[in-house]
């Protein structure tokens, strides 16, 4: 693909408010960078990124005093308040920085909270494009957003009511975009662009030989993994049961899990007898960089739960790796996976046919195979940053030409 931008668009900003280390979002928003920053070098077009400090320290999930009080307070519309507070000086300073560069469009991260830019900007007539990760935040109360709102905050950071500030959008799901097209009356553009991989990072070749010696494990063992964050809607107790029940059937397995301490897991891997803990190993966290290696440890890679809007990160390197990939049946999965041709799909509701689809690639190697050659070849297909970077680069001319259209009637 050769970028062919409007003459008139010379300065483009990337807006994002990530600042973890740790999370899929932070490596989401660091090889986007990478890649869209070539295509803009490519087209002359400047290309300038606002972030906040990136914080050094692994988050942990221990339970604080300071986080019980902010839970507290957000009961009493309190969380609100103080983040209008912040989204209106945050704007400010937004403000100050857009005058002094004057960039022609920004590119921003929606986080469900994070208006400021889009006031900034149409304040000053400058148009963005909007990045779609999630819901509406109201549909995530119950969930990490388990908050007393003020009545119209929902409405206010809405993700609809982000688009109308925005010239374009991007959803990593078709789930997401659904909503936006119907309030779009002026046909504004709309893309569904996945999460991506690195192909030459996260591939079939890489040896894991060395790692499995190290954990004792034999050759003939079938190691099923996970890699992401135990939060409790990923369900990874499912996964703990489904691998007892498989060694409980007499099946060669062992269990590798990839992500940082959660103490109702721990206490779940406590409770296993000691001769079956030896077939277990929790790496806690890890550099991004030394995942690939360890994903090349797993014969089978899952996804024991995600929610129907998610595109999860965890799937395209699983992908990228050739691994038999098990997921659940959800409408974001589709999108990127087939059923039976790049790897098993389960019933999200149905634990026994999540135990059915273990099994099935636990015995059968040439399927194993077979369905992970597919996955890897479709994310060189479709699914690396380069693929993200150019729909994002088409999104962008035609939000331009969208806003200037408008400017015209």
């Amino acid at each position: 693909m050769d970028p062919k931008p409007n003459p008139t668009l010379r300065t483009l900003w990337y807006v994002h408010y990530q600042s973890s280390p740790t999370d899929g979002s932070a490596v989401h928003v660091a090889e986007f960078i990478a890649a869209f920053a070539a295509l803009c070098a490519q087209s002359g077009v400047r290309f300038r990124v606002v972030a906040p400090p990136q914080r050094s320290r692994v988050p942990t999930t221990n339970e604080t005093v300071w986080r019980k009080v902010r839970r507290a307070l957000g009961r009493y519309y309190l969380r609100d308040l103080l983040l209008l507070w912040r989204q209106w000086q945050r704007s400010r300073q937004e403000g100050a920085q857009l005058d002094a560069d004057r960039p022609d469009l920004v590119i921003t991260r929606y986080d469900a909270e994070t208006l400021s830019i889009h006031w900034a900007c149409h304040k000053r007539g400058i148009p963005v494009v909007t990045e779609f990760n999630g819901i509406d935040r109201g549909e995530l109360r119950g969930t990490y957003l388990d908050v007393k709102p003020l009545p119209w905050c929902d409405r206010l950071f809405s993700n609809c009511h982000a688009f109308a500030l925005s010239a374009g959008a991007l959803t990593v799901t078709g789930a997401i975009a659904a909503p936006l097209h119907r309030c779009n009356p002026d046909q504004k553009p709309i893309t569904v662009n996945h999460n991506g991989v690195d192909t030459t990072r996260f591939h079939p070749e890489i040896d894991a030989t060395p790692l499995r010696q190290q954990w004792q494990w034999p050759t003939e063992t079938v190691v099923i993994g996970y890699s992401g964050s135990f939060i409790v809607w990923h369900r990874p107790q499912r996964l703990i049961e489904a691998w007892q029940r498989l060694r409980a059937a007499g099946h060669p397995v062992a269990l590798l899990l990839i992500g940082r301490h959660d103490e109702a897991v721990a206490r779940r891997l406590a409770e296993l007898p000691a001769h079956e803990r030896r077939w277990v190993v929790w790496t806690g966290h890890l550099p991004h960089d030394a995942i690939p290696q360890h994903l090349a440890a797993m014969d089978i890679a899952v996804l024991p739960h995600t929610q129907p809007y998610c595109s999860p990160l965890k799937l395209f390197e699983y992908m990228a790796m050739g691994k038999a990939v098990v997921a659940p049946d959800t409408a974001g999965v589709r999108e990127v996976l087939t059923a039976e041709r790049e790897g098993l799909l389960f019933d999200p509701d149905d634990d026994s046919t999540f135990f059915a689809a273990l099994e099935r690639l636990v015995r059968d190697a040439p399927l194993r195979h077979r369905l992970g050659d597919a996955a890897r070849a479709r994310v060189e297909r479709e699914f690396t940053w380069t693929h993200n970077a150019e729909r994002v680069w088409t999104t962008v001319q035609a939000a331009w030409q969208w806003h200037h259209q408008k400017a015209r009637r």
